[in-house]
């Protein structure tokens, strides 16, 4: 059965009643965790400035780091539209407090993580790097990924207009299942179950769509004009160089330096947001089964981990991460009600810490395939 089927299956033992209770917004929880976290990376700061030495500044930049990580996840719940019912105050909140700040364009991130979605288990999935265990089955590769040096590139890379490069031909997205458009990308209309869902898929087709001029949709994803697509990147971040001045003007305002712009501001950002968020995504749909197809329908995966590996790995409830593919509506606050409901269901496999699991990845590589 595909992982697909298998979330369809489970989505149907819920009732709409239940489904609309899990999905009651609280934009005061919502303000609150925003303001928490960048009360604490102005505060963190503002100490450094006062008290400047290395005691100093090593706790100033894990605290600004794992807040950076928090206001992530955050904005992870933002791309399925969680942070306000108001579409447009979710967005803004997107762009301006989270995406903006941390150099990511919302509306790249939100293509790719929504084409996840539907595509988890699949040769199409752009995250499917991530989650596999062919390109990091030796001890090296595996540790060139935990450093982020075998990712970063192709990371950043989807996650800009230019990511439209990376998709599969219309041939691979047939072969899984994929409709594919007159313009030769996929066709998400009607996906998932319930109208969030559907609203979602609906955007993915769009969002992939708008990256293609139109003199060059018939022609297909590969033909699509370097010039156009640089354009949108540099249209669609400018929250992102508005965000940059306003954070360096602060940090040159209270007193600091300017090179800790880059090594409080930005360095926090690689070590504790991308490599962080790497190794979950990771851990959150990796299977210890070669060849990779063999593992699809084994990616619904959740983690019931501490208090300190959710700080570093899953603020936020990110940990209910297979709750939460099954209904992405759900807000973040909400997930461990599903988990209360799930737990027991044998087609959900949950893990007990992120850190065990990958020691238990390097203990156990080279993988051998299973006959």
């Amino acid at each position: 059965m595909s992982i697909a089927a298998i979330e369809q299956k489970i989505r149907k033992s819920i009732d709409a009643k239940q489904l609309r209770e899990w999905m009651k917004p609280q934009p005061v929880r919502v303000f609150r965790d925003l303001t928490v976290a960048w009360l604490a990376i102005g505060l963190a700061l503002i100490c450094l400035s006062k008290f400047f030495s290395l005691a100093v500044a090593a706790p100033v930049f894990v605290v600004v780091g794992f807040s950076q990580y928090a206001l992530f996840i955050l904005g992870h719940d933002g791309l399925h539209s969680c942070l306000n019912s108001n579409r447009k105050i979710n967005d803004l909140i997107c762009r301006w407090l989270i995406y903006g700040p941390m150099f990511m364009g919302f509306e790249d991130g939100k293509r790719n993580h929504l084409e996840h979605h539907k595509t988890l288990g699949t040769d199409a999935d752009p995250d499917r790097y991530i989650h596999t265990l062919s390109p990091k089955n030796t001890p090296l590769k595996f540790f060139l990924f935990l450093t982020g040096l075998a990712t970063f590139g192709r990371t950043v890379l989807k996650v800009t207009p230019l990511g439209v490069l990376l998709r599969p031909s219309p041939k691979v997205l047939v072969a899984e299942g994929i409709p594919v458009n007159s313009a030769g990308s996929p066709d998400f209309s009607g996906a998932y179950v319930g109208e969030v869902q559907r609203s979602e898929s609906t955007e993915v087709a769009d969002s992939w769509t708008a990256q293609i001029p139109p003199s060059t949709a018939s022609q297909g994803p590969r033909d699509v004009s370097t010039m156009h697509l640089l354009g949108a990147f540099f249209l669609k971040r400018i929250p992102v160089f508005v965000c940059q001045a306003v954070i360096l003007s602060f940090i040159l305002l209270i007193g600091l330096p300017w090179w800790t712009y880059p090594v409080f501001w930005m360095m926090p950002i690689y070590f504790c947001v991308f490599l962080c968020d790497e190794i979950r995504a990771f851990c959150d749909h990796a299977v210890l089964t070669l060849p990779d197809g063999d593992a699809d329908d084994q990616r619904l995966i959740s983690f019931v981990s501490s208090p300190v590996e959710s700080i570093i790995f899953s603020p936020h409830n990110m940990n209910y991460h297979a709750e939460h593919h099954l209904w992405p509506g759900v807000p973040y606050y909400n997930r461990p009600q599903i988990r209360e409901v799930l737990q027991d269901n044998p087609q959900i496999t949950y893990r007990k810490s992120y850190v065990a699991f990958v020691l238990d990845v390097m203990r156990k590589l080279p993988l051998k395939e299973t006959n």
